[in-house]
């Protein structure tokens, strides 16, 4: 669809220049140009959206806020009610009032509000929580790519005025009756997915499934992208046909449900995006042009960046249109590829054709190959498609996901044909809840049989030798370079001048080039920001991982939510020694989900778990015992590490200096392992929780060997009971590491403790103000950076 021609008209010569797909070309300019100038004016854009960043770091990130806005939304969560406003202005004691696009209000109040009424909260304004380990989910940003910036916990909510919208009122009705058919049709955890999967509610999807869909490559059948609007629209559109409505009439219907149900489940960027495109290939049928699908994808492209120029950086946002990039460049260059051109491709359809109509004339069994024939055909063309799409999405998979599952486009083949009828059915079944309870009961029952039959299939698949590919998140100039490779391929086989397995050869080398490690050079300790806990990571430059504790109070889920990330995206699937320096759950919280995570999966692999040796009574501690439990379900090898150990790899020496065997010790944390970590002339003292007879033994032991450490991981999360002024006299360490939790309630780092370090001039890094801290170490030197100044 040519929406405008651009004539270039040479001043020396007559002749006219036509560019072809000019929209395509002005709205990736355009586009380009909005995000270059956010990126430009990033200080400006930051301090205009997040306005109270200082008040809040000094208020423990909590201020009373009154909020006034126009209520649009409700999604219902686990404790509360999420509220969405728009229009929202933000009044704080002393401060200048701001205006926001829109806002989230948390409240366990919601029936009595109408879409249209303006309200006004009176709660806790507070920050989304930003990542503070490498590959840890940043919420802050997330929501940042969809235009919110502050969260409000409201404690009172009053209705100003009580004007309502009466389309968003009866969108929200609609909506709340659908999903209340869909809950009395189906048991909970298939109600979560198909109210993701028809009304966008992803709140109560449950998160096992969410997390069991991505693993196998399916993730996108849980989000309304084009697929979804293609069923629902197309499938409308033929019913009014069907039932003799003109064909104009029939599209405009249609559009308007379009419209409607983009409205009703929250318009989200991949569902912009598919309704965008809609609703132009609808524009164009009514205007008799013909429709174009790079220049439909570049104009909403360009509609949802004026909207929100972050949502670019959004995985929803890369993902949804390089797959559609994918169908519309790479696919047909296979074609081109496998086939021939388009004169070969039409000529071969041809000769298809008659010779399908000879079989269909003929015996059963020539029937029967030409339904086999046709069946081949169609996977031989999903096989390609699903190829396209990886190519396109293989980046950005891995730069948010860090790993790729290895059958993904086999099990897409198995389930994309069940999708049409899951959405079509789940549609129809909802409908007929609000009327016929007894007939969409019998519907529901059919998806429930799909929706099983995805969850065996992805459990199946699962269990299948290398089921995904760990490889961490590639560099951003890796990414580059290879779509700028995927591209110059692109315009060479429009050429038509080559050799058929080139193009091939090249996008084979483009995927090694992105996939393949690149070696390491420097030994890294990575300081994990855990919370109230810890959680060191030791990487070498041969790849040998040492993980030390992984654990915390303060945050839940800490193995899911910081551990396993981060040991996917440095592409880290085995590690090699997994230590506990003693059994408080600070310290072990973590480690008994990665365990759990061994056992249940492959991906990731424990080769050894090392556990001191105290007392025996120190060895019935709970902990302990569960430690063990964990790794014998999990099949990882234990062994005890005392006084005296050591490992060498090279460069790398670790040597335990404490506990040694059976050490009778005052409390867990005096038996808490400590080890000397030696890379060339960088050394680094681990602690864990070490205090009272375990810190005077090891004080001993350093004194007899006279070493000084580059390097201290600061005991006890920096209480005032143990690193005494004698052990850093001893030590003389040029960085200390503090590991403990934001406003602890410990008061962790104790001032005793800072004064003792800055007595001897060290230079202190605590995770709750650098987030992970992360050790450089090389053959003569050694940096040490945080990951917020990292991201600054």
């Amino acid at each position: 669809m040519y929406l405008l021609e651009i004539l270039i008209l040479s001043s020396d010569s007559k002749e006219v220049i036509y560019i072809r797909r000019p929209c395509v070309w002005i709205c990736t300019i355009c586009m380009f140009l909005l995000v270059w100038f956010h990126a430009t004016h990033m200080q400006e854009q930051w301090q205009k959206n997040y306005p109270y960043e200082a008040l809040l770091a000094k208020n423990n990130d909590k201020i009373n806020a009154y909020v006034k806005g126009i209520y649009y939304r409700t999604e219902p969560t686990d404790s509360s009610n999420r509220l969405y406003l728009k229009k929202v202005s933000v009044h704080i004691s002393g401060q200048k009032v701001y205006n926001f696009s829109n806002m989230i209000v948390y409240s366990d109040q919601s029936s009595s509000l109408l879409p249209g009424n303006t309200i006004e909260c009176f709660g806790t304004l507070k920050n989304f929580a930003a990542a503070s380990n490498p590959g840890e989910f940043d919420q802050k940003q997330y929501y940042r790519e969809l235009n919110f910036y502050y969260q409000l916990y409201a404690d009172q909510i009053e209705v100003v005025s009580g004007h309502s919208n009466i389309l968003f009122t009866k969108l929200d009705e609609i909506r709340l009756r659908l999903s209340t058919s869909i809950e009395s049709g189906l048991p909970d955890k298939q109600a979560g997915i198909m109210k993701a999967v028809l009304l966008g509610q992803k709140t109560e999807l449950p998160s096992d499934i969410k997390q069991l869909y991505q693993q196998n490559g399916i993730g996108h059948l849980l989000a309304i992208s084009g697929l979804h609007v293609t069923i629902f629209c197309f499938g409308i559109f033929r019913l009014l046909l069907i039932c003799r409505l003109p064909r104009r009439i029939s599209i405009l219907a249609t559009i308007s449900f379009l419209i409607s149900y983009g409205l009703m489940t929250g318009f989200s960027i991949s569902t912009s995006r598919a309704v965008i495109m809609m609703l132009l290939l609808f524009a164009a049928d009514l205007l008799h042009r013909s429709y174009d699908l790079l220049s439909s994808l570049a104009i909403s492209a360009c509609i949802i960046t004026l909207q929100n120029p972050y949502a670019v950086y959004s995985c929803s946002f890369l993902l949804s249109y390089f797959a559609v990039l994918g169908i519309a460049a790479i696919l047909p260059a296979l074609q081109m590829i496998i086939v021939g051109d388009s004169e070969k491709r039409r000529a071969k359809l041809r000769k298809k054709r008659r010779w399908i109509r000879e079989k269909q004339q003929g015996t059963l069994l020539d029937k029967c190959q030409c339904k086999l024939s046709l069946l081949l055909e169609k996977t031989a063309q999903s096989l390609l498609a699903s190829a396209a799409i990886q190519l396109t999405t293989l980046p950005i998979v891995l730069f948010f996901f860090y790993e790729i599952p290895v059958y993904g486009i086999f099990l897409n083949l198995l389930v994309l044909p069940l999708v049409s009828y899951l959405v079509l059915i789940g549609g129809v079944a909802c409908i007929l809840g609000l009327w016929l309870p007894f007939m969409s009961h019998f519907l529901f029952g059919t998806t429930y049989c799909i929706l099983s039959f995805y969850e065996y299939l992805c459990r199946l698949f699962q269990r299948l030798p290398i089921h995904s590919l760990i490889l961490g998140q590639p560099q951003i100039s890796r990414i580059v370079i290879y779509y700028i490779i995927l591209a110059l391929s692109l315009l060479w086989i429009n050429k038509r001048t080559i050799i058929k397995p080139y193009p091939l050869l090249i996008w084979t080398a483009a995927v090694i080039l992105l996939l393949f490690p690149i070696p390491r050079k420097y030994f890294k300790a990575v300081f994990l920001d855990v919370g109230q806990g810890d959680g060191i990571l030791l990487q070498h430059t041969d790849g040998t991982t040492f993980l030390i504790d992984g654990g915390s109070t303060s945050k839940n889920n800490i193995g899911e939510y910081c551990l396993i990330p981060y040991l996917k995206s440095q592409g880290i699937h085995s590690i090699d020694y997994m230590i506990m320096t003693h059994a408080d759950k600070d310290h072990i919280s973590g480690q008994l989900e990665l365990m759990k995570y061994v056992a249940d999966r492959q991906d990731i692999q424990i080769r050894k778990l090392l556990l001191p040796l105290p007392s025996q009574e120190m060895q019935s501690e709970e902990g302990y015992r569960q430690m063990i439990t964990a790794a014998k379900q999990a099949d990882i090898p234990i062994q005890t590490i005392c006084a005296g150990d050591h490992l060498q790899k090279g460069a790398l020496s670790v040597a335990c200096l404490h506990p040694k065997p059976f050490f009778d010790a005052s409390s867990a944390n005096a038996y808490s392992t400590t080890l000397e970590v030696t890379y060339y002339s960088t050394k680094m003292l681990l602690c864990g929780d070490l205090e009272g007879d375990g810190e005077r033994y090891v004080l001993e032991q350093l004194k007899r060997s006279g070493t000084r450490f580059n390097i201290l991981k600061v005991a006890h999360h920096g209480s005032k009971n143990s690193t005494s002024a004698k052990f850093l006299a001893q030590v003389q360490p040029q960085y200390a590491i503090i590991s403990c939790g934001k406003n602890n309630r410990y008061g962790h780092p104790h001032r005793e403790l800072l004064s003792r370090l800055n007595s001897i001039s060290a230079h202190i890094l605590s995770t709750t103000e650098q987030g992970a801290v992360t050790v450089y170490a090389g053959r003569d030197s050694v940096s040490v950076l945080g990951y917020f100044d990292k991201n600054k």
